[in-house]
């Protein structure tokens, strides 16, 4: 059934009343049987129908507190009920009755019925096998219909049968009928819902088959024994039940004289009915209610077998579709939404013209869809409807007014929401299909009202009436929406996919050259010695000369922009086919595969020469410098480190004789093997020695945005007595050649816990020992003691649990030992970190399995200012705080060095920091004097400052060429921060144009947006310097005022509002509501409260509009 206009008629017609009659309990019967009630519990007769003498002879009053089985004598059935039977005493005035026995609730119904005559509506019982093979060879729903109606009439002698269809709002359609000559057609006409109304539709579903003998007859009542009192009696399960005034008086309109009605069902909701209409008095018997009753449960079982095989034929139609879309997409290297907007199948597997398909912010479309304003405000409406499933309408005009202007490209929408990100979402679009719906009569005159008695009575005429209907789609059906939920599946897959090739992207990937890195570089020396590359291979190092001069004079940004366009050259120079990499620093190399003898002299040489032309940094040219080592495998050897080593040697050589210069490597051995060899022998003298020439540093870790300090990372250092202190980088390697990684661990640990004990034991009263970080290798935890080790430690020094956390690398997690240790760890109590996430073998899709608190995230995945990989970087930073999160996660940054990349990190919703923009490493006495003091030591000025001179270099905020005294939204948080550490009081106010979306609606969006700009303008001449303002969302102005109390800030509340107002000398500018509160600003807490009281203030100042002299509220 076509469903195109089956919701229009609820905007037009009010049938509450029809809702609401209680036609379940009539107190009343059809007058051509009788009916006893009695109670279930005591079998006593409590009602019965004033015409009880005539059929039984036995008066109402006779019958009241009488057991019904002394009234139905000898015939009363012994077994369960329901039942029925024929009770055939000489002595009843209507002869034979055939008796319907059935319990309901608490009550027990007895229906009496004359047993039929010889020209009463009875089945024929011998067609009733040719009624099944026929219902049985229908192919589909319409000629299994057509069978039902031409059966049922020709059993029935009804003077016309039809299958009545009911669609999601009530309205109802004839999709079959077999009607007499002479009678006009009621097929393809639909009927409105209060034809028949919400209440009947439940009856039918719990009486399958109801019947009306006579239109015309008076009902007859239902009399209540004495004392019988309380509610009426519910008759839903009575054939005999009497019939509602308006239905009645609605079949006399039709010409009906008698009805029958089966419930056809589908999952237990009406899906129909099959009819019978006569018109003159007719009874069916109830042989003939009975066949009713076996073929309307046979029409639902088949039409839902029918129904349910073309669900799964279309479905499974679909599906290729879908399968070829999985496969474009998987195939394509383009973004998600790129790959989904150029795949054929995404619009034909829902039937849809158009789609837009918006990720990670950035939206694109495929096919005919919408401008983009009204396809942004379609997705939002749908998104508020769909609460994280699948959303549509085949009417976008009744949601958005707007869209009735492009109902040729939207008329109907769909969204999928991705559940990747807020916003995120698929929405397919249907153009309008205009149709001509034919009704039974006018549908907008269903019910009218009597003016003079108040009474409801239904049309008179039901004649075609012909309703055009414009501004819809074809409906969405439910198997565009289960299609849309695999999609769904299909995208997160996508997603998730690309977001680990990303990782192993920017795993493999210098962040600020976007050339490979020092992994790429040591993967493909693996593969050397290894031999799976034969040819003859070359590596030639380079080193930029006099590198730190460029960063100490010029600062690091010129440093780094140096760098860049290093890198640059090298990639014109050097063949495609060859890698060039930075291994970090100052530090390039090249690995040549296939050249020959004198071909990588030659390249060195053009490197080289491109160094003689000047490079740009800030705008000056500079001249820079690079001394090239080379190496190849037929003098230095396939190992791949021994490979390295010799361009390296090679490299210093042509430092020593003055830089700008290539040098080939010539030498077997590498110079600095017997310095490494003498270094590990130290290192052992060292650890005979109780390790006094090792100590401890720590670096703070401090939380975003509060800049608290929330940790501190143990760091190992070696006092050598002739190079002075030498960092873990360099001799932690050897400690792991020489196998003394356990006992450097334990040290470490030990060394650890009693400092901390030392920090506590000096800890104001009422402060929290921050937890301390330790980091472990993978073999140290596998150690078969470590976690007893660590127990008792931590017991012998008095230490909580929660004051100590484990931090390992990734690779820690490949090692089964090792993450069982990790575990255990976690039961206990004790913190787990997994430090350099992103730069090893993790999987983003096994982030939940892992047994850790928190994830550091290496630097590689933080986008850094100038950065080749900044963009990238950034939206897979979101999606990795995504997962960490969902995966109960903290996470930390490390290596942040700069203002940027702090600034950075706090924008992103990192969780804490740590680097030498906020901490280098310092002694443990500087971590007890932080300890010590009445606060420990606040890092909010430093993350403020930073946060700020981003915010500057962002981009304009000034307004109409202003100066920038506005802040980003982001911002304003931290300049609240920045105002309370000057003690006070602090007010904010928020200001929001009255009847925005009208003024958008009638006079456009850019008058709507010119509003706003000019009440910002206003409200920043009317405030003072030291005011602070910001736009909240398209509809919201901020302004953060320090020192004011309630009554100042009320006063100046006003002053502004009225700024705003008569911003444009009052023309065309609507009025303000506003909201403000007032705290002092002691801690961010409070600045978090300030906030929340200030926006539900100016939801009370809205919602008072019209009510008070003036919209300003005060939380």
């Amino acid at each position: 059934m076509n469903s195109l206009a089956s919701s229009r008629l609820s905007g037009d017609l009010d049938v509450t009343a029809c809702d609401l009659e209680p036609i379940h309990i009539p107190g009343e019967i059809q007058p051509h049987g009788a009916l006893l009630v009695a109670d279930a519990a005591s079998d006593e007769v409590t009602h019965a129908s004033a015409n009880l003498a005539a059929l039984l002879g036995c008066a109402p009053e006779a019958a009241f507190g009488r057991p019904l089985k002394a009234l139905l004598g000898q015939a009363a059935p012994q077994a369960g009920l329901p039942e029925e039977f024929v009770l055939a005493d000489a002595c009843l005035p209507a002869g034979p009755l055939t008796v319907s026995l059935r319990r309901y609730e608490a009550r027990i119904f007895a229906e009496f019925e004359p047993v039929a005559g010889p020209d009463e509506a009875a089945p024929n019982l011998p067609e009733m096998g040719a009624v099944l093979r026929d219902l049985r060879r229908a192919r589909n729903s319409d000629e299994l219909c057509d069978s039902a109606v031409r059966w049922l009439r020709r059993i029935s002698g009804y003077d016309r049968t039809m299958v009545y269809r009911f669609d999601r709002d009530g309205h109802g359609e004839v999709v079959a009928e077999s009607r007499a000559e002479g009678l006009d057609p009621y097929l393809g006409l639909r009927y409105p819902a209060s034809d028949i109304p919400r209440q009947a539709r439940r009856l039918y579903v719990r009486q399958p088959v109801r019947t009306i003998a006579d239109v015309a007859a008076v009902p007859v009542p239902l009399l209540a024994g004495p004392g019988i009192g309380g509610e009426p009696v519910d008759m839903t399960c009575c054939q005999l039940r009497g019939v509602s005034p308006i239905h009645l008086h609605y079949l006399r309109n039709m010409g009906v004289g008698a009805s029958f009605a089966v419930s056809l069902l589908r999952d237990d909701q009406l899906w129909g009915l099959l009819m019978g209409h006569h018109r003159t008095p007719r009874r069916a018997t109830s042989g003939l209610r009975g066949l009713g009753d076996v073929i309307g449960q046979l029409l639902s079982l088949t039409l839902h077998v029918f129904e349910e095989r073309e669900r799964f034929d279309d479905r499974l139609s679909r599906q290729v579709g879908l399968r070829n879309l999985a496969e474009a997409v998987a195939r394509s290297e383009a973004p998600v939404a790129e790959a989904l907007a150029v795949a054929g199948p995404l619009l034909g597997i829902v039937r849809a013209s158009g789609a837009t398909i918006t990720i990670g912010g950035h939206t694109v479309s495929a096919g005919q869809v919408p401008p983009p304003d009204l396809a942004v405000a379609v997705q939002a409406q749908l998104l508020r409807m769909a609460l994280g499933d699948v959303a549509a309408s085949n009417e976008v005009s009744a949601l958005l007014p707007e869209a009735r202007a492009h109902v040729d490209l939207a008329a109907g929408a769909m969204v999928l929401p991705i559940l990747h990100a807020p916003g995120d979402a698929v929405v397919w679009y249907r153009p309008e299909v205009a149709q001509t719906v034919r009704w039974g009569g006018d549908p907008r005159k269903a019910v009218t009202t009597d003016p003079a008695t108040g009474q409801l009575n239904p049309r008179a005429s039901f004649a075609a009436w012909r309703e055009e209907v414009r501004d819809r789609s074809v409906p969405w059906n439910d198997v565009d929406k289960d299609i849309a939920r695999d999609l769904r599946a299909i995208v997160g897959e996508a997603l998730l996919r690309r977001a680990e090739a990303e990782l192993r992207r920017l795993r493999d990937t210098d962040p600020l050259t976007g050339l490979p890195n020092r992994r790429s570089v040591q993967e493909r020396l693996d593969a050397i010695a290894a031999g799976l590359m034969p040819q003859r291979v070359t590596l030639v190092f380079l080193d930029l000369d006099r590198f730190k001069q460029v960063n100490d004079t010029l600062g690091h940004a010129a440093g780094d922009a140096l760098l860049v366009q290093v890198a640059g050259r090298l990639r014109e120079v050097v063949p495609p086919e060859q890698l060039v990499a930075r291994l970090g620093g100052d530090e390039f190399v090249v690995l040549c595969t296939g050249l020959e003898a004198g071909g990588t002299e030659a390249l060195a040489e053009r490197i080289r020469a491109k160094f003689a032309v000047p490079f740009d940094l800030a705008g000056r040219p500079y001249q820079a410098h690079a001394s090239i080592g080379v190496a190849d495998s037929d003098r230095a050897g396939r190992g791949g480190s021994a490979l390295l080593t010799a361009a390296d040697t090679a490299m210093y050589a042509a430092k020593r004789l003055g830089g700008n210069r290539a040098e080939t490597f010539s030498v077997p051995v590498p110079a600095d093997a017997m310095p490494r060899n003498t270094l590990e022998q130290d290192l052992r003298a060292a650890m005979l020695a109780d390790c006094e020439q090792f100590f401890l540093d720590f670096q703070p870790i401090v939380a975003l945005p509060q800049g608290t300090l929330r940790g501190l990372e143990a760091l190992l250092r070696w006092q050598h007595p002739d190079r002075g202190v030498i960092g873990p980088a360099e001799f932690f390697p050897l400690v792991e050649k020489a196998d003394l990684g356990g006992a450097v661990g334990v040290r470490v640990l030990d060394a650890t816990l009693r400092q901390v004990r030392r920090w506590a034991a000096r800890l104001p009263a009422g402060r929290t020992m921050p937890f301390v970080s330790v980091n472990m290798t993978a073999r140290q935890l596998m150690h078969p003691d470590f976690v007893v080790t660590a127990q008792r430690l931590l017991a012998s020094y008095g230490v909580a649990v929660g004051a100590l956390c484990i931090e390992v690398k990734e690779d820690a997690f490949t090692h089964a030992a090792a993450a069982a240790t990790l575990a255990e760890l976690r039961r206990r109590g004790i913190r787990v970190s997994v430090d350099d996430f992103g730069a090893g073998y993790s999987s983003l899709s096994q982030l939940r399995l892992l047994p850790a608190d928190e994830v550091k995230l290496d630097s590689a995945l933080l986008p850094r200012a100038g950065a080749v990989l900044a963009a990238s970087h950034a939206g897979f930073l979101q999606a990795v705080l995504h997962l960490a999160r969902s995966a109960g996660l903290e996470v930390m940054a490390k290596g942040i060095e700069t203002p940027s990349g702090l600034a950075v990190a706090v924008r992103s919703g990192i969780d804490a920091a740590q680097g030498f923009a906020l901490a280098r490493p310092i002694a443990a006495a500087d971590v007890a004097a932080i300890l010590a003091a009445g606060r420990a030591r606040s890092w909010r000025a430093v993350i403020l400052e930073a946060t700020e001179a981003q915010a500057v270099a962002a981009g304009p905020q000034d307004v109409a060429g202003e100066p920038a005294a506005l802040v980003p939204p982001d911002m304003l948080m931290a300049a609240g921060w920045r105002l309370a550490a000057g003690g006070g009081d602090l007010c904010l106010a928020r200001f929001s144009p009255l009847g925005l979306e009208a003024i958008a609606r009638e006079r456009g969006r850019a008058e709507a947006e010119a509003v706003m700009m000019d009440a910002l303008r206003a409200l920043r001449r009317a405030a003072r310097g030291t005011d602070t303002l910001a736009q909240l969302g398209d509809a919201q102005i901020a302004v953060l005022m320090p020192g004011l109390d309630r009554v100042r800030a009320l006063r100046i509340v006003r002053r502004l509002r009225e700024a705003a107002r008569t911003a444009r000398g009052g023309a065309g500018m609507p009025d303000f509501a506003v909201g403000f509160a007032v705290t002092d600003g002691d801690w961010p807490e409070r600045i978090l409260q300030l906030m929340l009281r200030s926006g539900q203030a100016l939801d009370q100042a809205a919602a008072a509009t019209g009510r008070t002299g003036e919209p300003i509220a005060e939380n």
